[in-house]
């Protein structure tokens, strides 16, 4: 049995995920926000140490906690080419989106190839690259909880904005079609808005075409 909790602290904000199981915990994505919100939520739900940080890409809504979380103890997963965004606010969107330029250090990673498969015990979960959004871009799909975390690849109903540094429109649909490939039970938790599943989001985009 896993548990799952999801945390926005503000409208800006992506979605952070808080996976445990058997007493052990994954971060997937990290959020945005001022003063130490996520430090809190993590000791309110009691994840003192971290099995592993996953980022799904490089955006500063996904990526800007991290700086309350340095130095990491816990291996980091991240797209490489979505590397720059750590230093660049241009990339990353905060210098356009906030007009304000959030940068972080330089951060080690490990950067997964398609369908890669990890084993952080008790948590077994494959990278899959779902690039255009940014060409970083990551889904990490967990078979024996039967969940996938999609970041901004796709979400209920839709997908990310294309129109951003690293994305491209046309080259967008392999990655969603990646996702929806996956078994139709599979719960999908995007970087913003309710989850979905395979089954749903199918039907939806199979009447977009």
């Amino acid at each position: 049995m896993y548990s799952l909790t999801s945390y926005c602290p503000n409208a800006i904000s992506s979605n952070i995920y808080l996976l445990e199981k058997e007493g052990k915990f994954l971060l997937i994505d990290v959020g945005y926000a001022k003063g130490n919100c996520l430090t809190l939520f993590l000791h309110k739900h009691h994840a003192s140490s971290l099995e592993g940080i996953l980022l799904t890409h490089g955006h500063f809504d996904h990526i800007s906690g991290l700086k309350e979380l340095l130095p990491l103890s816990c291996p980091l997963y991240f797209g490489e080419e979505d590397a720059s965004f750590f230093e660049n606010s241009k990339h990353n969107g905060s210098y356009f989106f906030l007009n304000e330029d959030i940068v972080l250090p330089t951060c080690s990673f490990l950067s997964p190839m398609d369908k890669e498969e990890f084993y952080l015990p008790p948590f077994r979960f494959l990278t899959l690259k779902t690039p255009y959004h940014t060409k970083g871009g990551i889904s990490y799909y967990f078979p024996d909880e039967k969940i996938c975390f999609s970041g901004d690849s796709l979400f209920y109903h839709g997908m990310g904005r294309v129109d951003l540094y690293g994305g491209e429109a046309r080259k967008m649909q392999n990655s969603i079609n990646k996702i929806l490939s996956l078994p139709k039970e599979v719960i999908v938790y995007p970087g913003h808005g309710k989850k979905t599943t395979i089954a749903e989001e199918i039907l939806f985009h199979a009447h977009r075409l």
